[in-house]
């Protein structure tokens, strides 16, 4: 017997006889909220035959806090690197509600982590560190439309 439970809207996690399927990616499941409901449905669905050993469940609970751990990491590293480009030139590109792509760079002021998303102000800007392209070694201040 198998059930699906869904975790977030683009994630449907399968639980069937002690093993689990996932057509998400892992930073869907990156959360120990989202392994307690995977592990409920395991629970729910396992063959009383055939049940899930404990060593199973210690083993899965101790990789989703890895996965959490590595994230957290990862999180770190790139707020680090952010605030590595206070005072330094950058490149960044925006686009606007037409759809026309701006390249533009300018020195980085201040570094802002708001809801794990890492802006940088650049000229009184505030800029997400995903659109920043390049690190420039001059200090002037540019703007093209491509």
């Amino acid at each position: 017997m198998s059930s699906s439970v869904s975790i977030t809207d683009s994630s449907t996690v399968t639980a069937s006889s002690g093993t689990i399927s996932s057509s998400s990616s892992t930073s869907d499941l990156a959360s120990f909220e989202s392994f307690v409901e995977i592990l409920c449905v395991q629970l729910q669905n396992q063959d009383p035959t055939d049940p899930v050993e404990n060593t199973e469940l210690v083993s899965q609970l101790a990789q989703m806090s890895s996965l959490q751990q590595l994230g957290t990491i990862g999180d770190s590293l790139e707020a680090y690197q952010a605030y590595g480009l206070i005072d330094k030139n950058v490149t960044y590109n925006t686009t606007d509600s037409a759809g026309t792509t701006t390249t533009a760079s300018g020195t980085v002021t201040a570094v802002k982590v708001s809801s794990g998303d890492i802006y940088l102000t650049i000229g009184g800007t505030s800029v997400s560190f995903d659109d920043v392209v390049g690190v420039n070694s001059t200090a002037s201040t540019t703007t093209t439309t491509t």
